[in-house]
C-alpha cells in the first residue's frame, strides 16, 4: 500500500514538473495581459445613497402624508420615467428617452436588510458612472427626485379632496336654489353647505405644505476610488487562470496522447516484466547494446534455469519495432557468452537477417528448404561474432508464399533436429498482429519476448498482443522495450546483485561449454 502511494506521488509529481514551464509561461501571459487590458479600461465609480421608507402612523394633525405602500412598490417606482426624468432635470440634463435608458441601466436599488428605525424600511441606490462627481450628484437626484414623488403623492391626495369639495358645495348651491326659502330644507342645506365651505377651507390651507414618508438617510459622496478595473487584482485571477491552463492543456494532451512516454507505462499496460531497455542506435545499425542485450540474456537464462536446450522466440505486434535487432543481438550475446547458439529467420514475409549479415543465396540454404523437407541434410551459415566464437544462422533470403502454412507443416519438425544440436535457439517471427505465423510455432517454444517500441507501438497493439499470446497458452518471459529515450531513469542496477555476475561476457574456455551444455539432453518442457 505504501509503494502504492508513493508511486501515485511520483507520478503526480512528475506531472506537475512536466507541465510546470508552460504554466508558468501562460500564467505570465495572462497576468501581463489582464493588467495591460485592465489599465487600458476607463475607471468606474460607484456612488450609493439611502433612503428611508417610514411606514409607520403619522398623526394627521401635524403632518400631511399618503398612505403607507411598503417598501417594494417604491424600488418599482425608483426606475420608473417620472422620477428618473425629475433626477435628470434636477442634475440640469434632458429628460430624452435615452438619458432616462442609461440612467436605469446603471442604476441599482437595493432593499436593505434591516432599519435603525422601527415601522420602517430602506432603500439603497446605487449609481455607477466615470466621473465621481456625477456619480454622487446623479444617485443624490434620484433619491431626491424619489422623495419628491412620494410628496407629490400626498399633495395630490390634497388636491383631489377640494376638488370632490368644491363639487359638493356646487351641488348644494344648486339644490339650495330650488327650494322654498324659510322651509326646513333649506335650513339643512345652508347647514350642510356651511359645513363644506369649511372642510373645503381647511383643505385648501394644507396645500403646498405636504411631507414625504421617505428621507435621504445617507446621501452620497464622491467615490475616491474606482470600483473597476482593478489591474493588479484582474492581473492575479488571469495569471491564476493561465497557470491552471497549462496544466488543462498538458492534462487534455496526455489524454489524448495515446503513446507510450516510459517503460513504466509499458510494464502497467502489458503486465509482464521488462526485460531489458534499448535505446535508439546512434548508427544505422540493428546491433542494439551489448549491455541491454546482456540483461535480456541474463533474465532469460534466470527464466529457464532447468531447461535445454532454449528456444526464444522474439516477435512484437506490428512491424519497425526491432524486433530483428533485438534477435539477432539476444544472439550474439549468447554466442559471446560461449552458448552454442542458432538464430533462425523465421519472418517468411519480410526477412532481414540475411542481408543484416550479407549472406549470399547460392551458398546457404534458406529456412523455407529446410522447411520443405525437414528432414534433408542442410547446413547452417556460420558466421564470426569475434575472433573466438561463431553464430550459427537459418536465414531467409524473400518472402516465401503460404508461410504460415509452411511453418506448421514443417517447423516442429526443424526445431526437433536443431535441437540436437544447439544450446539457444533464438527465432525471430514475423508481427504477432498482422499475420498468424507467430501463433503457429510459438507454442513449440520455450517462451515468447515481446519487443515494443516506445515511439511505434501503441499501447492498445501491446495490451492486444499479450493478450492473443497468453489465449493460446504461450510463456511470454517479458518484455525487451526499444527506441527509449536517454532520460530514463532505471539503471544498470535494477535486475539486482544476483544478475549482475551473470552480465559478464565469458571468454570462450578450449573444449569446455558453458554450464548448459553439459546438462542431460531431455524433453523440453512444452
Amino acid at each position: 500500500m505504501q509503494q502504492d502511494i508513493s508511486v501515485g506521488l511520483g507520478d503526480i509529481f512528475k506531472f506537475i514538473w512536466r507541465g510546470l514551464l508552460l504554466a508558468l509561461l501562460l500564467g505570465a501571459i495572462g497576468a501581463s495581459a489582464g493588467y495591460f487590458l485592465s489599465s487600458s479600461r476607463s475607471p468606474i465609480y460607484r456612488a450609493e445613497a439611502t433612503v428611508l421608507i417610514n411606514n409607520g402612523d403619522i398623526d394627521p394633525e401635524t403632518y400631511v402624508v399618503a398612505p403607507p405602500i411598503g417598501a417594494d412598490p417604491y424600488t418599482t417606482v425608483v426606475d420608473s420615467r417620472e422620477v428618473l426624468g425629475a433626477a435628470l432635470t434636477l442634475v440640469g440634463a434632458e429628460p430624452s428617452l435615452e438619458r432616462i435608458g442609461s440612467l436605469s441601466d446603471n442604476l441599482t436599488v437595493v432593499p436593505a436588510e434591516s432599519s435603525l428605525f422601527r415601522d420602517s424600511a430602506q432603500l439603497s441606490l446605487q449609481y455607477e458612472g466615470a466621473q465621481p462627481r456625477a456619480v454622487a450628484d446623479t444617485v443624490n437626484a434620484v433619491a431626491n427626485a424619489l422623495v419628491d414623488w412620494d410628496r407629490q403623492r400626498a399633495e395630490d391626495a390634497l388636491i383631489a379632496t377640494v376638488d370632490q369639495l368644491d363639487r359638493n358645495i356646487a351641488s348644494a348651491e344648486e339644490r339650495l336654489a330650488a327650494v322654498a326659502e324659510g322651509s326646513t330644507e333649506e335650513l339643512q342645506l345652508q347647514n350642510q353647505l356651511a359645513a363644506q365651505q369649511q372642510t373645503r377651507g381647511e383643505v385648501a390651507a394644507d396645500l403646498g405644505t405636504a411631507r414625504s414618508r421617505l428621507e435621504v438617510l445617507s446621501p452620497a459622496f464622491p467615490p475616491g476610488s474606482p470600483i473597476a478595473p482593478k489591474p493588479l487584482l484582474n492581473a492575479v485571477i488571469a495569471g491564476a487562470l493561465g497557470f491552471l491552463l497549462g496544466y488543462g492543456i498538458l492534462l487534455v494532451r496526455n489524454m489524448l496522447d495515446t503513446r507510450l512516454r516510459n517503460v513504466e507505462d509499458l510494464e502497467s499496460i502489458s503486465g509482464l516484466p521488462i526485460l531489458a531497455e534499448f535505446s535508439r542506435p546512434a548508427k544505422k545499425t540493428r546491433r542494439l547494446s551489448r549491455e541491454g542485450s546482456g540483461y535480456l540474456r541474463t533474465n532469460l537464462l534466470l527464466a529457464t534455469q532447468n531447461v535445454h536446450p532454449k528456444v526464444v522466440l522474439v516477435t512484437s505486434p506490428g512491424n519497425g519495432e526491432g524486433k530483428s535487432s533485438v534477435a539477432l543481438s539476444l544472439a550474439e550475446s549468447f554466442t559471446r557468452a560461449n552458448y552454442r547458439t542458432l538464430l533462425v529467420d523465421a519472418d517468411l514475409r519480410q526477412p532481414v537477417i540475411a542481408r543484416e549479415y550479407n549472406l549470399d543465396d547460392k551458398r546457404h540454404m534458406p529456412l523455407r528448404t529446410h522447411l520443405e523437407n525437414p528432414h534433408g541434410s542442410y547446413e547452417a551459415a556460420h558466421v564470426g561474432v569475434n575472433l573466438a566464437q561463431t553464430l550459427d544462422i537459418i536465414p531467409t533470403f524473400r518472402a516465401a508464399p503460404s508461410p504460415t502454412e509452411l511453418l506448421s507443416l514443417g517447423f516442429p519438425d526443424c526445431l526437433a533436429s536443431w535441437e540436437k544440436d544447439y544450446d539457444v535457439i533464438v527465432i525471430d517471427s514475423a508481427p504477432l498482429l498482422d499475420v498468424a505465423d507467430t501463433l503457429t510455432i510459438a507454442p513449440l517454444c520455450t517462451g515468447t519476448v515481446l519487443v515494443a517500441s516506445l515511439e511505434e507501438t501503441d499501447p492498445e497493439q501491446v495490451a492486444e498482443a499479450v493478450e492473443r499470446l497468453q489465449r493460446s497458452g504461450v510463456r511470454i518471459f517479458g518484455i525487451a522495450a526499444t527506441f527509449v529515450g536517454r532520460s530514463s531513469k532505471r539503471s544498470s542496477y535494477r535486475y539486482g546483485p544476483d544478475t549482475v555476475d551473470l552480465l559478464d561476457e565469458r571468454e570462450p574456455i578450449p573444449g569446455k561449454l558453458p554450464a548448459s551444455s553439459s546438462q542431460v539432453r531431455g524433453t523440453r518442457p512444452r
